[in-house]
């Protein structure tokens, strides 16, 4: 059987998909301590008992801006995921800590801006998730990212950690 369409047009990206047009990227993995939702940020997560690598979405401040910050989660259809579509806790998962990886932002993100991280969530919002304003004091800027693409829903962002 022959094909009798082709697709010109591909869609974009998928959320959390790695973006390879930059000649540099940095890729770490680390043991999820939470269900981690993908495109979302993690901060490393050391307490009594867990993982060196362990990390989770963060839950303050400078967990989005400081020395804790590891990256954003990255997709990968290998991985098991729950029924929200997130890597389950206590598996490896990957992070991308240097290059270009597409997120959905909470709203619209402005070009060659940095997008917010929120860390206070309630309803249907999540830790980790970036948007383009504080919404109120429940995000925080973060230096480490950068817009540099928007296409419907989804954003491009540059990580450098």
């Amino acid at each position: 059987m022959s094909q009798t369409a082709v697709t010109l047009e591909p869609g974009q990206a998928v959320e959390g998909q790695v973006d390879f047009a930059g000649a540099w990227q940095m890729i770490e993995t680390g043991l999820a301590q939470e269900a981690l939702a993908v495109g979302h940020a993690v901060t490393r997560h050391l307490v009594a008992g867990s993982a060196w690598n362990s990390v989770r979405h963060p839950d303050a401040t400078g967990e989005c801006t400081g020395l804790g910050v590891r990256g954003v989660v990255v997709w990968d259809p290998t991985r098991d995921a729950d029924s929200n579509g997130k890597h389950q806790a206590n598996r490896a998962t990957s992070y991308l800590r240097r290059g270009y990886i597409w997120v959905k932002p909470e709203d619209t993100l402005t070009l060659d801006t940095n997008p917010f991280v929120r860390f206070v969530a309630a309803g249907a919002e999540q830790q980790g998730a970036f948007r383009s304003d504080a919404d109120g004091s429940d995000a925080v800027a973060v230096t480490w990212a950068v817009v540099r693409r928007v296409v419907g829903a989804l954003a491009l962002l540059e990580i450098n950690i």
